[in-house]
């Protein structure tokens, strides 16, 4: 599991590096590129936490039960997306400033 771990995690820092080079780059680019570029590096981070969850064994009471790993959403509870806040009126300006 220790090597496959860190396979894992070698391939998403490196998708990661190299979105964030498309990121940073000084040039122009395509409409959407950006946002595409984002995307993919979500999927990398998903990519990898479905990879890790599989490849990591549940809590090892027993040493039958690393046979059957635990998933990641069955032993973290998930939290409800907040909810969306927007930024506060700027205060009107009075003609006379």
């Amino acid at each position: 599991m220790h090597d496959d771990m860190l396979r894992l995690l070698d391939d998403c820092i490196e998708r990661m590096l190299q979105a964030r080079e498309r990121l940073a780059a000084a040039r122009r680019v395509q409409p959407g590129e950006r946002h595409a570029t984002v995307l993919s590096a979500i999927a990398a981070a998903q990519l990898f936490a479905t990879e890790a969850t599989r490849a990591l064994p549940g809590p090892a009471a027993h040493p039958a039960s690393a046979a059957h790993p635990t998933p990641f959403h069955a032993t973290h509870a998930s939290r409800p997306a907040a909810p969306a806040r927007s930024l506060p009126a700027a205060p009107a300006r009075s003609a006379a400033a």
